[in-house]
């Protein structure tokens, strides 16, 4: 090879490299192009304390405005922990969760009941009243992944027990 011929191999590749580079920048700017949020919804049933369906799992996107519509068989708070977002549910009554998907991870939504009303065993016992529920302070273990009871005291004294039953995860 000639020195003619090594000066062409080298433009050759010189120019491959910098086409090379402009294309992985076009893609590395489309893939990182921001994509509006959404408006996104569930519909969440609890049945004896237990989550309905084979959704426990709920994704979303950063900046996303999430609607979470809850239902249950029994007077429960659910606690969407990390968000520190709380709605009370009961026999007839849907309560929604709306917020603005902000901060980004894996939250842990759990749901507190007087005890009494959840067994270990998820069925169900005498429903207490709940009127207190809102005020209560509980623990929160975002590295918890398991469906357990655990039982804490609200502020008035009143032990209460808490289960997992799904997270949300937030994508950047």
């Amino acid at each position: 090879m000639d020195q003619g011929d090594h000066l062409n191999v080298k433009n050759l590749l010189r120019t491959a490299t910098i086409a090379m580079a402009i294309v992985l920048a076009v893609l590395f700017a489309a893939a990182c192009e921001d994509r509006e949020p959404q408006d996104v919804a569930f519909e969440m049933e609890i049945v004896g304390g237990e989550l309905t369906g084979d959704e426990s799992t709920l994704t979303v996107n950063q900046r996303d405005t999430v609607t979470i519509d809850w239902t249950s068989d029994l007077p429960l708070l659910v606690h969407l922990h990390g968000y520190n977002i709380e709605a009370q549910v009961g026999p007839g009554v849907t309560a929604p969760m709306n917020f603005e998907a902000h901060a980004t991870g894996r939250y842990d939504i759990f749901i507190h009941a007087a005890e009494g009303v959840l067994k270990a065993d998820s069925a169900m016992d005498d429903m207490d009243d709940m009127d207190d529920m809102s005020s209560m302070d509980s623990p929160s273990d975002s590295s918890s992944t398991d469906h357990t009871d655990h039982v804490t005291t609200d502020t008035a004294g009143t032990s209460v027990r808490e289960r997992l039953i799904a997270t949300l995860e937030v994508r950047p």
